[in-house]
C-alpha cells in the first residue's frame, strides 16, 4: 500500500497550540495527526529554527509519525510562486529520499498566513 505520508506547512495556528494557547486548540497539523494515522509527516516551514523544533517536538507528542522538518527561507510569506517552489521540492525531496516505496501523500492545505507589515 505505501507508506502515508502528510506535507503540511506549519502556520500560526499550529504555533499557538504548540505553546498551549487555548484559542487554538490541537491547531490544523495537531487535528490532522490526532484523527489520521501517518507513517511520516513533512513539515514545511519559514518560520525561525527554534519554533520549528518547538513545534516538531509537541508534535510527536501527538503521533507515533516519524516527523521531518524542512527549513525554507521565503522573502514574503505571500510570494505563492515561491511557496509552491518550496513545496514542490519538499515533496520531490521526499519522494527520491524514500527511493522506490509507493507514497500515499496527504497535502495539508491552509486558508493562508496572515501577511503584515
Amino acid at each position: 500500500m505505501g507508506e502515508k505520508v502528510l506535507f503540511a506547512w506549519i502556520g500560526t495556528t499550529d504555533l499557538k497550540a504548540s505553546r498551549g494557547e487555548s484559542s487554538a486548540g490541537l491547531g490544523p497539523i495537531g487535528q490532522a495527526v490526532s484523527k489520521l494515522n501517518f507513517s511520516r509527516v513533512v513539515l514545511i516551514s519559514n518560520y525561525r529554527n527554534e519554533d520549528e523544533e518547538h513545534f516538531a517536538g509537541w508534535l510527536r507528542g501527538k503521533t507515533a509519525a516519524t516527523i521531518l522538518n524542512n527549513h525554507v527561507e521565503l522573502t514574503s510569506p505571500t510570494d505563492y510562486k515561491e511557496i509552491y517552489e518550496a513545496a514542490i521540492r519538499t515533496i520531490d525531496e521526499v519522494k527520491k529520499k524514500l527511493g522506490s516505496k509507493e507514497i500515499r501523500a496527504t497535502y495539508h492545505l491552509s486558508s493562508g498566513t496572515p501577511a503584515m507589515a
